[in-house]
């Protein structure tokens, strides 16, 4: 995948697919139950996920506790395939050292 120059805005709708994506997982009714409650819960809007990923790792950990760590894996995968990149494993990672870590694949120093 070309991505040009990577932004913090263009980052954070990656990350937002990749999100929306891996939430897929759970099928769309509850997707949509789970973006209402960011909304409400967190104040979090569906378009700020990208900016707000460690607010929203730790909602899933809260609404789906060690069933989270499936969603969250299948978002990494999301992610790491949006930018073109071999997933190198989630497991006792966050969501967040998942971004640096593609970013640092990527050749950038930080956004995250």
């Amino acid at each position: 995948m070309e991505l040009g120059p990577l932004d913090e805005e263009k980052l954070a709708r990656l990350i937002s697919r990749a999100f929306e994506r891996g939430l897929s997982l759970i099928g769309e009714e509850p997707k949509v139950v789970v973006y209402r409650y960011l909304e409400i819960r967190c104040s979090i809007k569906k378009e700020e996920v990208g900016y707000r990923l460690e607010e929203c790792e730790s909602m899933l950990d809260e609404i789906f506790g060690v069933g989270a760590e499936i969603i969250k894996r299948a978002i990494a995968r999301e992610l790491y395939s949006e930018l073109g990149l071999p997933c190198l494993g989630y497991t006792g990672r966050t969501l967040v050292d998942c971004v640096r870590q593609a970013l640092k694949m990527l050749g950038f120093s930080a956004f995250y």
